[in-house]
């Protein structure tokens, strides 16, 4: 009976990290602006070598001589 319920726990818990690991198709939107990254001295950029299906790393540099405010939320959209 353990032995059975152990067995039964390891599958479940296969797959679900098997479900968690699938690809997911992302359907990106073309964008409605026709300007956009138009912030003079402000880039944005992905750093080398972290990009992964989990994630990334964006560095935001500003060399202009104004003060932006920015958070954790982004768009993904096509240009």
């Amino acid at each position: 009976m353990k032995k059975s319920l152990i067995l039964i726990s390891i599958i479940l818990l296969s797959v679900i990290v098997l479900n968690g690991c699938m690809a997911r198709k992302v359907d990106l939107k073309p964008t409605d602006y026709e300007t956009i990254n138009n912030l003079e001295g402000v880039t944005m950029a992905v750093k080398a070598e972290t990009a992964s299906p989990n994630g990334l790393v964006l560095v935001l540099e500003n060399n202009s001589d104004k003060e932006c405010i920015h958070g954790e939320f982004f768009y993904w959209k096509k240009k």
